[in-house]
């Protein structure tokens, strides 16, 4: 099956249709309740390094702006909500 759309990818491997490769943020709901096993491969997955905001730098930011990008900030650096979860959860698992 392909799909351009993570959360179908997610219900067909929830449902049993096969293996889905998504980013923790899609399927560690998933994962913690034992919906879907991690699987382990024999390379590293794909490393994604950063997510980046960019804006002019010979303005001033509005205070939009700035509050937005410390939002990002404090969600996804160093390491998100998501995987610090799911990483607990697996381990005590032993997944």
């Amino acid at each position: 099956m392909r799909a351009s759309n993570g959360d179908a990818l997610l219900a067909a491997a929830v449902a049993g249709h096969g293996v889905t490769y998504q980013p923790t943020f899609l399927v560690a709901d998933a994962l913690k309740s034992g919906q879907l096993v991690p699987l382990v491969l024999d390379h590293a997955p794909i490393e994604l390094h950063g997510i980046f905001s960019v804006f002019p730098a010979n303005r001033r930011q509005p205070a939009k702006v700035r509050a937005f990008v410390d939002f990002l900030v404090e969600k996804f650096a160093p390491e998100p909500a998501w995987d610090r979860d799911l990483q607990a959860v697996l381990a005590s698992e032993g997944r």
